[in-house]
């Protein structure tokens, strides 16, 4: 892994206000007019008014993946509160594919609240934070154009592989949509998200101490026990998260699908349970 490599990140720094950008979104591409002008950013200090509205915390990994899952809420998300609605209840109110759905409808709707870009845009993706009102679910929009679309859609496919490692070798992953508005970003005419929880901090800008060497080697295998390699596998594309005690892969855009990995581990696993079985055999025969 090389730190001084450049990003392709979708996650960055929760409280870092979007500004300059180090590399352009490419590719963009041209829409007919009747779809464009839908929404204009404003001035530069409408849009830092509007950053400074939006002080929503992410919620937790644990949080949407007890989501994703249907599970309990995370008394520890610092929007535990706004799920529950008032409710004494300690499970989510919604599912997490009906969050996907209330945050599309949300934004076809407005984009200019509770939508807003933060941290560094990468060559594929910008980062915003989203929150959906009124339940108070906040994450992390990776927005691209339609032109890079369909290389970045290839994530929707490669997380739900790695659905076992969502909340501990990579984030939670909640969905993809298609916005009906466009948001004229800096960098491009965003169309399109991956919704997912907010991995970490990146990792360029921690001690690289053997712990955290270990960390990023535990992901990436168990990232690989599930068949994917990653194709771009360097610092820039790991985060550190506090929460988990964990190293979060992003941005696999680029990964490739290894069957032959997803082989080794059935056949290990089998053999394990023969093993298992032959040992209770022998001790129910004594």
């Amino acid at each position: 892994m090389h730190p001084s490599e450049s990003m392709d990140s979708s996650d960055s720094d929760p409280n870092q206000a979007s500004s300059g950008r180090k590399r352009p979104l490419n590719l963009i591409t041209s829409l007919p007019p009747s779809q464009q002008r839908s929404r204009q950013i404003g001035s530069q200090s409408d849009r830092v008014g509007r950053r400074q509205h939006h002080t929503a915390k992410f919620c937790t990994q644990r949080c949407l993946l007890s989501l994703q899952q249907g599970g309990m809420l995370d008394s520890l998300c610092p929007n535990v509160e706004l799920h529950r609605q008032g409710r004494a209840s300690d499970r989510h109110l919604i599912s997490s594919e009906r969050l996907v759905q209330l945050l599309k409808q949300q934004l076809d709707e407005d984009l200019d609240h509770n939508c807003t870009p933060f941290g560094t845009c990468g060559a594929y993706g910008a980062p915003f934070k989203v929150t959906c009102v009124p339940y108070g679910y906040t994450v992390v929009g990776k927005g691209t154009t339609s032109g890079l679309w369909n290389e970045v859609s290839r994530e929707v496919d490669v997380y739900r592989i790695l659905q076992r490692a969502q909340g501990s070798a990579v984030p939670v992953f909640l969905g993809a949509i298609d916005l009906k508005q466009i948001y004229f970003h800096d960098e491009g005419d965003i169309r399109h998200m991956l919704l997912m929880a907010w991995g970490g901090k990146d990792t360029t800008e921690l001690e690289h101490s053997k712990a955290l060497f270990h960390e990023i080697e535990r992901s990436k295998r168990e990232i690989r026990a599930l068949g994917v390699v990653h194709g771009d596998f360097r610092f820039k594309n790991v985060l550190w998260n506090e929460e988990l005690g964990r190293a979060l892969v992003i941005d696999f855009h680029r990964s490739k699908l290894a069957p032959r990995l997803m082989e080794k581990r059935k056949t290990l696993k089998q053999s394990l349970c023969e093993t298992q079985l032959s040992e209770a055999k022998r001790l129910h025969a004594a």
